[in-house]
């Protein structure tokens, strides 16, 4: 189906700008085409909602960017680009493309694409092409006696500006750079070199936009006119660029160079967010009561791991070189005479102040194995260091926080994970022992979830366990606390584990670990993506998600039916009709599931605005499309 609708620094950074922009060239270059039709927007996909939605939202602005151009060119550099900037949008994978359309023409708008990924890939690649048109143009077939890094660096700047001009809303803070991914089905050298390739390609970037900035300030109200300039001088085929440079812009690319460098260096910098907000050091306790100055005098002598616990009537808890340190300290604040005692403080970090919940991690214990000292010293810190930024982070993307305490425990192989499963949380024995068969992770009742790790997991799966299941899990608790134990109804088991991975993967890529950006997980709407269109060997479909409670949905998982990834591109697929504000809908739609006499399905239509069943259509169309 068709739509038509500024201090100077050492020179060694300067040549290391210069080295990292001829290095991301090879990536970006399009072709060039000197005869190409009259401008016009074509959408091409099937009669589902995202392909509306795209043909009315999105097509349109990716015109007005392209004739935004075609002014620019006509105007500041006396070219005409109108017959030359032809575009197919394609909503979906499978849609058809018109018979003339060139590959390097057709833009790919998939539902789960974030904004800026939309925006990179219907904005900036078509501008970019078009600038590199102009370039062509106005060095009359010469282009390549330009300095490489220039005609990449003019198509971004110029690309951005555009942009900038179309006045789009804001994009949030947790989603306002191209994510970083882990490519799937690579070696870990191979995928590391990838991921290296992404953050040089986002970086440079950054550093070819700095370039022209400085550029603009010098030039003032003459940029284009100079650029013009420099562009044609390029015609004779002996030009010196750097003479030619310093005689348009006034300035050496050098310093050019040496001041992006500074600022790119110092802007890229960022900042360590996996601290404790509140170390026990800091805390100064002189003037709380004398029982508590004996608890923290305590503390501060025992040895690590530590935990310390607090009740309203005074009594406290401490415990020490116990895996278990969190249930040992409240065991002993309680055994003391403490009512409603709470965890104070674990190792250096203060864990209850200023309303802030706290979530606890400790290891299981019940079965130690060869290598639990490994899962203990290597991956114990960073599932505390994930759990600790969860409510900060879901306060800031979703305006929701925890408002009760929850503990993790760390289970080491599987019957660690099961006897956690039956004793912690009162998982009965005949679901435990299900659950640790086929699970990773169980967020159960009061706040105690349960994670898994074994010695067959590769060093990725661990990896993603201690960041991204944590943060799944955790999710798991906040939908909870969102419902806040009213008598509602349940959500159906896709909405609670799609989203539940959606939201854990907006997560991620904001956390620090261990002083550094959290690594790259696997893209995970390729892998569902992937899953539909090769690796669905059950046939599972869509009306097989409905109505599943706890117990059919491990039994899928055991059977290997897909239900995860099922349930992941329900929620890709709900997320790119509800447009920018799903998560508040997200939101209001658990808040709806706990008030009383509620219904799955009126709170669904309330909230998302279409009802269940039409979703489900909806979704079924777009989904065979894919």
């Amino acid at each position: 189906m068709q739509f038509n609708s500024s201090r100077p620094i050492q020179l060694r950074h300067a040549r290391a700008i210069n080295t990292l922009l001829l290095s991301l060239f090879s990536s970006c270059i399009f072709p060039m085409q000197s005869a190409i039709a009259e401008v016009q927007i074509t959408v091409t996909g099937g009669e589902d909602r995202w392909s509306q939605r795209v043909n009315q939202e999105f097509a349109p602005r990716s015109k007005k960017a392209l004739q935004t151009l075609e002014l620019l060119a006509k105007n500041d550099y006396g070219v005409e680009l109108g017959t030359r900037l032809p575009l197919v949008i394609a909503a979906t994978l499978k849609a058809s493309l018109p018979d003339d359309a060139e590959k390097n023409k057709v833009v790919y708008l998939e539902a789960g694409l974030s904004e800026i990924e939309i925006r990179e890939r219907s904005l900036k690649q078509p501008l970019r092409q078009g600038v590199h048109l102009l370039i062509d143009e106005l060095t009359k077939g010469n282009k390549k006696n330009l300095p490489d890094w220039f005609a990449f660096a003019l198509a971004d700047n110029i690309a951005a500006n555009i942009i900038e001009g179309l006045q789009l809303s804001p994009l949030p803070s947790y989603a306002n750079e191209l994510p970083v991914v882990r490519p799937i089905n690579l070696s870990e050298k191979k995928a590391a070199q990838k991921i290296a390739e992404q953050r040089r390609a986002i970086l440079g970037e950054k550093v070819r936009l700095g370039i022209f900035q400085i550029l603009q300030q010098q030039s003032g109200s003459n940029f284009h006119t100079r650029v013009r300039a420099y562009l044609q001088a390029f015609v004779e085929k002996d030009s010196n660029p750097e003479q030619v440079f310093n005689t348009q812009f006034g300035i050496s690319q050098n310093t050019v160079f040496q001041q992006v460098a500074e600022t790119v260096l110092a802007n890229d910098k960022g900042e360590d967010d996996s601290k404790p907000a509140r170390g026990v050091n800091q805390l100064d306790v002189s003037r709380e009561p004398i029982e508590m100055q004996q608890a923290w005098a305590a503390f501060k002598q025992a040895s690590k791991p530590r935990a310390l616990a607090w009740s309203a009537n005074g009594f406290w808890g401490l415990a020490e070189n116990s895996p278990r340190i969190i249930d040992a300290a409240l065991a002993v604040c309680h055994t003391k005479g403490g009512k409603n005692c709470r965890l104070l403080a674990i190792d250096d970090e203060v864990a209850t102040y200023g309303g802030r919940s706290f979530v606890g991690v400790q290891m299981g214990d019940y079965n130690v194995e060869n290598y639990t000292t490994t899962i203990e010293h290597e991956w114990l810190p960073i599932v505390r260091q994930a759990a600790a930024q969860f409510d900060r982070l879901v306060n800031d993307t979703l305006q929701v926080k925890l408002i009760r305490d929850a503990t993790i425990y760390i289970g080491v192989g599987e019957d660690d994970y099961r006897q956690i499963l039956i004793n912690d949380m009162h998982v009965t024995p005949e679901q435990a022992e299900l659950t640790a068969e086929v699970s990773g992770g169980l967020s159960g009742r009061d706040g105690k979830i349960a994670l898994k790790f074994t010695g067959k997991q590769s060093r990725e799966m661990q990896y993603s366990l201690a960041v991204k299941t944590t943060l799944h899990e955790l999710t798991h608790e906040l939908q909870k606390q969102i419902k806040n134990g009213n008598a509602g109804f349940n959500p159906p088991a896709w909405i609670k584990e799609g989203t539940a991975n959606l939201i854990a993967y907006l997560l991620a890529p904001q956390m620090r670990i261990n002083d550094s950006a959290a690594e790259p997980l696997r893209n995970w709407r390729v892998s569902a993506r992937n899953w539909w269109r090769y690796e669905n060997r059950t046939n599972l479909q869509p009306e097989d998600m409905i109505k599943i409670n706890h117990p059919d949905w491990l039994k899928m998982m055991k059977e290997k039916r897909g239900n995860y990834q099922m349930a992941d591109l329900m929620c890709i697929y709900l997320q790119a009709i509800s447009g920018d504000d799903f998560l508040k809908k997200w939101v209001t739609y658990f808040q709806l599931s706990g008030v009383p006499r509620s219904n799955h399905s009126t709170a669904f239509e309330q909230a998302f605005g279409i009802t269940e069943s039409e979703f489900h259509a909806d979704f079924k169309r777009w989904l065979a499309q894919l």
